[in-house]
């Protein structure tokens, strides 16, 4: 797996990379298998940064996903299109979701 760009910018992939470089060079002098060793050091990392892509994008996908919430309880209210207020909170809603899609369109514009 390579790491997106984007990931390896922020300050805690690289706290991962050498973290398990300090750990992998500590422990060096008691290697009797410096390949297996070094290939246990690259699976730590991908691991690793597999685990913090993944919070990353589940950060970035939260205020969708709460918007989706949102708009899934008010369709469940019985005669919401009736309800001026009800009306108005669905169009704020649709107008965040089109920030939000236009902000991510633009970030894997400029991550490409």
């Amino acid at each position: 797996m390579k790491a997106p760009p984007w990931l390896l910018k922020l300050p805690r992939a690289a706290e991962i990379i050498h973290g398990c470089l300090d750990r992998f060079l500590d422990k060096s002098p008691s290697f009797r298998n410096l390949a297996k060793a070094y290939d246990t050091l690259v699976s730590d990392i991908r691991k690793q940064l597999k685990e913090f892509h993944t919070q990353q994008v589940d950060k970035q996908q939260l205020p969708m996903k709460k918007l989706s919430f949102e708009i899934a309880a008010l369709l469940q209210v019985p005669n919401m299109r009736q309800d001026p207020v009800l009306v108005g909170r669905m169009r704020e809603i649709q107008q965040q979701i089109e920030k939000l899609q236009t902000a991510q369109r633009e970030f894997r514009q400029e991550q490409a």
